[in-house]
Parts: C-alpha cells; structure tokens; sequence
C-alpha cells in the first residue's frame, strides 16, 4: 500500500498491489543510507 501526498489542490491517493499496482524506484533516488544497505545485503554476482 502506497499512500502519495497531494498538493493542496488534489486529494492524496491511496495505490494497493491487490488492485494491480506496482511501484519502482530507481536506487539512485534513494538517500544514500538506504542505497548503501541495500547494494551492501545483495548476495555476490559472478561476473
């Protein structure tokens, strides 16, 4: 479940994955702790 604020014009808006919804980000928008923890928790990739 996805909660996304609105501005002061719209109402907020609710997103469930039951109803077909999918959410993506790309790790680089993240806050550098979060990115750090995640590619630090990724299991070992040969090359």
């Amino acid at each position: 479940m996805l909660w996304l604020a609105a501005d002061q014009n719209e109402r907020r808006t609710i997103y469930e994955a039951a109803e077909g919804y999918e959410i993506w980000i790309d790790p680089v928008d993240m806050p550098d702790r979060v990115y750090l923890k995640m590619i630090c928790n990724m299991p070992h990739m040969p090359l």
